[in-house]
C-alpha cells in the first residue's frame, strides 16, 4: 500500500514588503483563475507565497535558461503544499513483480529523429486530475486510450475515476503504481467510458453498471533508467513514465526544455508521447494532467539523454 501525504497549511509572517505592483498581479491572478481565500489572514498568506513565487520566476526567467517558468494556477501554493497534494512517493519495491519486455534493436536503428503521436490522432486532450494523487490513473488510462485508437480506430476518452474507486490495488487519491493498475485492468476486462463513469478528483464507491469499452491483452515494464529503451518503445505506442516532478522549476513550468534541479525519487506519472531536439537540444515530449492551461498546453519538454528526474 501507499501512503499519501498530508496537505500542509502553513501560517506565513509578513517578511518582506509587497510592491504595488506585485499586488496588482496578485490581483490578476486571483481574477483569473477564480480564486476564494476563506479569510483576510489567508488572503495575505496567499499574496506573500505567491510574491515569493513571482521573484522566484523573474530571477530564473533573467538568466539565459532553456526553458521558463512563469505565473500559473499553482502560484500561491508554497512547493510543499503543491507536493504534498499533487506527487505522491513510490514504494521501494516499485516494478520488481512487473513482467518485462525489451524491444528489437532495429527499432532504434530505424527510428526517425522526431516523432509526436498526437500528430497520428491517437492522443487523448490533456486532462486536470485536480487536487487528487491520481496522476497513476491518468497516465495508465492515457496509454490505454492510445493502444486502443491504434487497434480500433476510435480514440475513446476512458475514466480514470474507474481506477481511483474500483483498484484496490492501488490506493486512489493517495497514490498508485501504472503497473499495479494494469495488472488490474487486464483481470477486471477493462474500462468504461469517461462520459459514464466520470472524474470527481476524490475517492468514491466503485459502481459496476458501466459497460467497458477498452481492455489490454498484456503490459510489461521496460529496463530500468534505460533512455535507448524508452526510444524503442515509443517508435510502437506512448508509453506510461514514472518521474521525480518536485521543484519549484516543475511547479512553475512554463515552456521549452526543462533541465532544472530534480531528484530520482519517483513521485509522479505521466505519459512520454515523443520526442525532438530543440537548439540542439535532445527531449522527450510528455504529457502531464494537471490541465492544458499549466505547461505547454498540458505538455512539457524533457532534455533527454541525461537521466533527469529519474
Amino acid at each position: 500500500k501507499l501512503f499519501g501525504l498530508c496537505l500542509i497549511g502553513l501560517a506565513f509572517a509578513a517578511s518582506f514588503e509587497v510592491l504595488e505592483e506585485e499586488r496588482f498581479q496578485f490581483d490578476q491572478f486571483v481574477s483569473q483563475y477564480n480564486k476564494v481565500y476563506s479569510t483576510a489572514e489567508e488572503t495575505a498568506q496567499r499574496l506573500e507565497i505567491f510574491v515569493d513565487n513571482l521573484r522566484f520566476i523573474n530571477d530564473h526567467n533573467s538568466k539565459a535558461q532553456n526553458f521558463t517558468v512563469g505565473v500559473n494556477k499553482f502560484a500561491d501554493m508554497t512547493n510543499e503544499e503543491f507536493t504534498a497534494t499533487y506527487l505522491k512517493k513510490r514504494p521501494a519495491n516499485f516494478g520488481e513483480d512487473s513482467p518485462r519486455i525489451e524491444y528489437a534493436d532495429s527499432l532504434l536503428a530505424n527510428a526517425a529523429s522526431s516523432l509526436d503521436w498526437r500528430d497520428s490522432g491517437v492522443v487523448q486532450s490533456v486532462k486536470d486530475q485536480a487536487q487528487c494523487g491520481s496522476c497513476w490513473a491518468f497516465s495508465t488510462v492515457s496509454t490505454v486510450e492510445t493502444s486502443n485508437a491504434q487497434k480500433s480506430g476510435k480514440l475513446l476518452s476512458l475514466s480514470e475515476q474507474q481506477l481511483v474507486d474500483c483498484d484496490t490495488s492501488d490506493d486512489g487519491c493517495d497514490g498508485g503504481i501504472q503497473g499495479w493498475a494494469m495488472a488490474w485492468l487486464k483481470k477486471n476486462g477493462g474500462l468504461c467510458l469517461e462520459a459514464d463513469y466520470p472524474y470527481t478528483a476524490k475517492d468514491g464507491r466503485c459502481k459496476t453498471t458501466c459497460s467497458k469499452h477498452a481492455t489490454i491483452s498484456s503490459w510489461a515494464q521496460l529496463k530500468k533508467d534505460s533512455e535507448d529503451d524508452l526510444m524503442k518503445a515509443m517508435q510502437v505506442s506512448t508509453v506510461s513514465v514514472s518521474m521525480d516532478a518536485e521543484g519549484r522549476w516543475f511547479q512553475l513550468y512554463e515552456s521549452g526544455v526543462y533541465s532544472g534541479r530534480c531528484g530520482y525519487e519517483l513521485d509522479h506519472a505521466v505519459v512520454g508521447v515523443g520526442y525532438g531536439v530543440d537548439n540542439g537540444q535532445d527531449y522527450w515530449t510528455i504529457r502531464n494532467s494537471w490541465g492544458s492551461d499549466w505547461g505547454e498546453e498540458g505538455y512539457f519538454r524533457i532534455a533527454s539523454d541525461k537521466g533527469l528526474c529519474g
